[in-house]
């Protein structure tokens, strides 16, 4: 099988030196949901933290940051629909032409093409983005959501994607199933989604998710007593070393908080054991998303960032469901970090 569409957008990129932008060449857009704006509420820290920070997570901009940790307007943009004409689709790929976009997540060349199956659709709705496709949390996050754009008789279809262990337990009780997936084909109307910004709309989808995880656990629909819980990172994922993890596993046991290692779980046993947790403690990463949709409506995030991956990108999902944001730096030591139990302890005691 020859991959006529990837060869075609190469032999254009090497005559011009560059390709086309796929979002610039569909055929008609609209907008979904408007661009607002909002404020975002400072976060809770202890003093002198910030001074400890080194570098950034990936794709994340200090000023940006600076913006999510005092607080103040902020901008969201404005979830928009793609239309295209006659799109073809060649594993995380999608091509137009001289423009190529990626969606799904990248397999080497000759994974991808083993045993595939062309399909060539009239018209579908792609549900899943970018990191959608490469990270479980995001995956949460961003395709989850996105899922709730199209109706189901507008054939949402999707990428390649890497594993997810705990994705069956969320679409069986979110009563989602999951869309097929084209590896190879074309569709002859394609419509994509831009849906970063935390508008309006996007709130009202994160709350239908959260109501479906309570519908799906009766149990739980009159609320109950759950103070608090500690995700530990485990060991998938990019390294982000917490040292003295079971200290404060330690500590936080004997403040009443459940300890819980996602990796060793269920995705029902994950959602029954965080669901209405007052506090979410945890390292920086997508563990932490399996919180976003069972955390109290008047909860905490705490979030303890490695000096030299910070990120303020949970502060998105809190502003914009008026869930509070604290966090802690800590201090760099060879091989990880630690964090300061009685800074914690502070911080715990101003929560």
């Amino acid at each position: 099988m020859i991959d006529t569409a990837r060869l075609r957008w190469a032999f254009w990129r090497l005559l011009r030196g560059h390709g086309d932008i796929l979002l610039d060449q569909a055929d008609r857009q609209w907008e979904l949901s408007p661009a607002e704006r909002s404020s975002s509420r400072p976060a809770l820290y202890p003093e002198g933290d910030l001074d400890k920070v080194r570098t950034l997570a990936p794709l994340r901009s200090l000023d940006r940051e600076k913006l999510f940790i005092a607080g103040g307007e902020m901008t969201h943009d404005a979830t928009r629909a793609f239309e295209f004409s006659d799109v073809a689709i060649s594993g995380a790929y999608l091509y137009q032409n001289r423009a190529r976009a990626r969606y799904g997540s990248y397999q080497r060349w000759f994974e991808s093409w083993g045993g595939i199956e062309r399909q060539d659709l009239e018209a579908a709705n792609l549900v899943t983005c970018r990191v959608g496709s490469d990270f479980f949390g995001h995956f949460l996050w961003d395709n989850l959501p996105m899922e709730l754009l199209p109706g189901p008789e507008e054939n949402p279809i999707t990428l390649h994607a890497k594993p997810r262990w705990h994705e069956d337990d969320y679409r069986r009780l979110l009563s989602m199933p999951k869309p097929p997936t084209v590896k190879y084909g074309r569709v002859k109307k394609l419509t994509l989604y831009a849906d970063y910004g935390q508008t309006v709309l996007r709130e009202k989808r994160y709350r239908i998710l959260r109501a479906r995880l309570r519908q799906a656990l009766p149990e739980f629909a009159t609320g109950r007593t759950n103070p608090g819980v500690f995700i530990t990172r485990g060991n998938t994922g990019e390294r982000r070393n917490l040292l003295n993890e079971d200290e404060i596993s330690a500590l936080l046991q004997r403040k009443g908080f459940t300890v819980i290692n996602p990796d060793r779980m269920s995705g029902e046993e994950i959602v029954r054991q965080t669901m209405d947790a007052r506090i979410v403690i945890g390292v920086d990463g997508s563990h932490i998303s399996h919180t976003l949709y069972t955390v109290s409506e008047d909860g905490v995030f705490l979030i303890l960032q490695p000096p030299d991956r910070f990120s303020m990108v949970y502060k998105e999902f809190t502003d914009r469901l008026g869930i509070s944001y604290a966090f802690i730096v800590g201090d760099a030591v060879e091989n990880g970090f630690l964090i300061d139990t009685n800074n914690l302890e502070r911080l715990l005691e101003r929560l």
